[in-house]
């Protein structure tokens, strides 16, 4: 784990057009950044989506692509004690690659979809989401997508 000199960032994309605020399938396309001046261990970082889902009926994700592969990430859904605005759950994303982010090295694109267990879930209403943002057609760094190095938040804000 880093120590001192650890700036991790996110980028984000959602080159959906139109915009979709209503959805059944929430995209979540994001590239992990070592933009610090030492090395990171991937299986060392996580990074949390935050959105709501107050129909909530159970959520599943769909790795659409990954640059190693799917099976180089994990993913998990963790329920907002209590909720925030904009938050009543997040969705983690950990690398399970024993691979090390060097400074200036990226993830590469991860692409996911978070969609209901069932398909009698209500639409997610993203507008009140506090990760997303309509159209961003290209990378951009995103502080509302947030990045721990362990349990320390090395990269944007939580809601």
């Amino acid at each position: 784990m880093c120590s001192q000199g650890c700036t991790i960032k996110v980028q984000y994309q959602n080159d959906v057009t139109p915009a979709e605020p209503m959805t059944s399938t929430v995209r979540v396309r994001v590239d992990v950044l070592d933009a610090g001046i030492q090395s990171v261990r991937s299986s060392d970082v996580t990074v949390r989506y935050w959105f709501t889902d107050p129909g909530g009926v159970g959520d599943k994700v769909t790795c659409y692509f990954t640059q190693g592969g799917c099976s180089d990430i994990t993913t998990r859904f963790v329920a907002v004690e209590p909720a925030r605005r904009g938050a009543d759950r997040y969705l983690e994303i950990a690398f399970t690659a024993a691979t090390t982010l060097a400074p200036g090295d990226h993830t590469g694109t991860i692409s996911l979809g978070i969609q209901h267990t069932s398909s009698g879930g209500a639409l997610y209403d993203q507008t009140d989401d506090y990760s997303y943002a309509p159209n961003r057609p290209a990378l951009v760094d995103w502080p509302n997508i947030t990045a721990y190095v362990g349990k320390t938040l090395v990269w944007g804000v939580e809601p």
